[in-house]
């Protein structure tokens, strides 16, 4: 059983209450479905390309995506 706090993530990282993206992460990681440093390169390009012209918004979720994956991993 692994837990992370996705609504703390969100609002430290993010700035709000999105937490799809620490579950997103968690699950990955949980999974093993594909490997957390492609995962990462992924997420990364797929924000860019959506939210290119807000640095913050991609910066604040890679950040979410990294806190998550770690908290999964101490847990």
């Amino acid at each position: 059983v692994y837990t992370i706090d996705a609504r703390r993530i969100s609002e430290e990282t993010i700035g709000k209450y999105y937490p799809n993206t620490p579950m997103l992460a968690a699950a990955v990681k949980v999974s093993s479905v594909v490997d957390s440093d492609q995962f990462i390169k992924d997420m990364e390009a797929s924000f860019r390309h959506k939210f290119g012209s807000k640095p913050g918004v991609v910066e604040g979720n890679m950040n979410a995506i990294r806190k998550s994956l770690e908290e999964v991993c101490a847990g």
